[in-house]
């Protein structure tokens, strides 16, 4: 039997049936590559690597493996995004093993994983680290202190006593340390000043250091402090103009990283700061 085009009934049900199995075979694929949040990984995707922030940041963290005395350490990046400290201490020279960990297929890590999961991440490794980095990863979680605590507990599991935990922290980005109702960055669900994120790293790990990133880089989060800054066009893109172009020059770069070379450690200053670094051990068990 042939209908009006001439093509057999039974052909018509096999070209049928492989369309099915092509259109299942295409939403299993996209599955795999969904986010859990698709404006972050867009965002992370699409941004540059280098600017003011990051120069200041990846050079303190730089320093900080330094003043740690590990001969090449072997780096396990907890909620490692698209890989940028790889390519940050690649470009600064820093000889070091590394292992990225995120739960966004998008990024493609070395270990697709919750990084609260640290059965799932051990038995996945290509060797022991002894450094872990969370570069900005704290104030994602969904929960308070109990999300926190278990990562730093997988922390704990993961290294060895006497490992090196680095934690950067958001402090003026976005104003977070102030806790502001009028600003609403759904990206940011946990917010914390420095003192209450010291504390909390404190119940699991041994504080060694904390340093200020960044501030030149405040300048554009400054307008932020307007009540109506979101229903506002003229400060937003005042904050666009200052973040995006007007502070993005060489020699602010280099004069914010002096800046924060010096004055980051100063209570003061550490918290006017963008970021704040926080340089962690694992606590041997009897300290």
């Amino acid at each position: 039997m042939r209908n009006s085009r001439g093509y057999r009934v039974a052909e018509v049900l096999q070209m049928v049936s492989v369309k099915q199995h092509l259109q299942v075979k295409t939403r299993m694929v996209l599955s795999t590559r969904t986010a859990h949040s698709s404006y972050l990984v867009d965002r992370l995707l699409s941004a540059k690597d280098e600017n003011l922030f990051n120069y200041v940041k990846f050079r303190l963290i730089a320093k900080a493996l330094q003043e740690a005395n590990i001969e090449r350490p072997r780096i396990l990046d907890l909620g490692c995004a698209d890989k940028i400290a790889l390519r940050y201490l690649s470009n600064l020279d820093v000889d070091f093993q590394y292992c990225g960990v995120d739960y966004e297929s998008p990024f493609s890590p070395d270990i697709l994983a919750d990084i609260r999961e640290s059965n799932q991440i051990i038995s996945k490794l290509p060797w022991q680290p002894n450094v872990i980095f969370l570069l900005d990863v704290l104030e994602h979680l969904d929960g308070l202190e109990i999300d926190i605590l278990q990562i730093l507990e997988a922390c704990c599991s993961i290294l060895p006593p006497g490992g090196l935990v680095v934690v950067t922290i958001p402090q003026m980005y976005r104003l977070d340390r102030f806790k502001f109702k009028h600003l609403h960055y759904k990206e940011h669900k946990i917010r914390l000043r420095q003192d209450e994120w010291y504390n909390l790293l404190s119940r699991e790990l041994k504080v060694h250091k904390s340093h200020g990133v960044g501030l030149i880089s405040v300048i554009p989060y400054l307008v932020m402090f307007h009540r109506r800054y979101e229903k506002i066009p003229f400060l937003m893109r005042l904050f666009k103009q200052l973040r995006e172009k007007t502070l993005e020059q060489p020699f602010l770069r280099v004069l914010d990283w002096h800046l924060s070379h010096l004055l980051g450690g100063l209570p003061f200053f550490r918290q006017w700061t963008n970021d704040v670094l926080f340089v962690c051990e694992v606590p041997h068990s009897n300290s």
